[in-house]
């Protein structure tokens, strides 16, 4: 029996960050990473990820405003995003959520903690 692995998208401008994230999940999922929210955009049209993880704080387009075009996206709206991110400050975390995030995970952060959230935000997508 063939399993199909969740597909991870990974979206920050930190290449350091990516690899790190990358690194921790790829044993249990297929996991794509792009370094902007144009590319992530760019990447949902043609390999449809299962979950987005995002950064907020990026040039040009940010992590919110990227959220805010997926959301707006029929075919992706229901996607889960969860913000994995430095900036740890409440109004950051309100807007985070305001804008149609999952979830706000603030770095550093458990690695266990992330794979949970994960997992959580995968199963309530499917029911």
């Amino acid at each position: 029996m063939h399993v199909t692995l969740k597909h991870i998208l990974v979206v920050d401008d930190n290449p350091a960050n990516l690899l790190l994230t990358q690194q921790m999940l790829k044993q249990q999922y297929r996991v794509s990473c792009v370094e902007s929210g144009s590319a992530c955009l760019h990447f949902m049209e043609e390999d449809p990820a299962d979950l987005i993880l995002l950064d907020v704080s990026m040039p040009q387009m940010d992590g919110y405003q990227c959220c805010e075009k997926i959301r707006q996206h029929p075919d992706f709206s229901q996607v889960p995003i969860i913000f994995l991110t430095c900036k740890d400050n409440p109004s950051a975390q309100s807007k985070g959520y305001e804008v149609g995030g999952s979830e706000y995970i603030t770095r550093p952060c458990e690695i266990q903690d992330v794979i949970k959230r994960i997992q959580h935000h995968l199963h309530i997508s499917q029911t």
